[in-house]
């Protein structure tokens, strides 16, 4: 009976060995943001900016989506990211997206058309006239 536990343990012992490296190896610690950028028609919008920025450690990218709209972050630490996206001619749109595995993280994202902002500066003097 000694003997057949004895080879039992030699025989398994490799196997409990190796299965926490094989976890931990099947773990990964980045992730990836990729998505594409529509207007709110659901038409692709080419070349917007899409930035991202993790506020804590100062990590921040950025990509211009390809002509059918993509963009992709790979490679990304776990952390919650402020994705910033601008195109011209439409509003810019702020999402916060969080990245907790190696699974891709795909926002939405629906820009707004945006009109032309103008800014005026008026400067002047006393609107009070003085007659002496």
């Amino acid at each position: 009976m000694y003997l057949f536990q004895r080879r039992l343990v030699f025989l398994f012992f490799p196997f409990l060995l190796l299965s926490p490296a094989v976890r931990l190896h099947a773990q990964s610690a980045s992730g990836t943001i990729a998505g594409t950028v529509n207007d709110v028609s659901g038409a692709v919008v080419p070349g917007a900016v899409i930035t991202i920025e993790n506020p804590v450690s100062g990590l921040s990218r950025s990509a211009k989506t390809d002509a059918a709209g993509r963009y992709q972050f790979t490679n990304l630490p776990r952390a919650t990211y402020h994705l910033v996206a601008n195109a011209p001619g439409f509003a810019t749109f702020t999402i916060d997206v969080e990245v907790h595995s190696a699974v891709s993280v795909t926002p939405t994202i629906a820009l707004q058309v945006g009109g032309a902002s103008t800014t005026v500066t008026v400067t002047g003097g006393d609107l009070v006239e003085n007659d002496s």
